[in-house]
């Protein structure tokens, strides 16, 4: 018997439109537990918007939010293969393009922090 060991990568494009969909199109439903106030313009994808949130030590700060950031956190919560909260893999549906809330709220988490902080 023989094992094999592969890396397998694949390369997947994503349009700035989808990108902005996965992280507003649940209306950011369920942060309010790290999150007190968001100005976030649906109309203007990508442009800056403040957040209030709960910073590392769990004080209350500001964060001016950009496409980068969005963009930096969108790809992190990709490549790192986040779980849902249940368990189950964030990407699901046919191409693998279907989020949610949990999803926008890691790609949140990442884009302010690099990394999921928060549940």
């Amino acid at each position: 018997m023989v094992t094999v060991s592969a890396l397998i990568q694949v390369t997947k494009t994503y349009e700035e439109s989808a990108i902005w969909e996965a992280l507003t199109g649940s209306d950011f439903a369920g942060l309010n537990y790290w999150i007190s106030e968001m100005d976030c313009d649906w109309e203007q994808q990508f442009a800056p918007f403040p957040v209030t949130h709960l910073d590392q030590q769990d004080k209350e700060v500001t964060t001016i939010v950009t496409k980068e950031m969005i963009i930096a956190g969108f790809t992190k919560a990709i490549q790192a293969d986040y779980k849902h909260c249940n368990g189950i893999t964030l990407f699901y549906g046919e191409d693998g393009d279907d989020y949610d809330a949990c999803f926008a709220d890691i790609v949140l988490q990442c884009a302010i922090f690099g990394d999921v902080i928060f549940g």
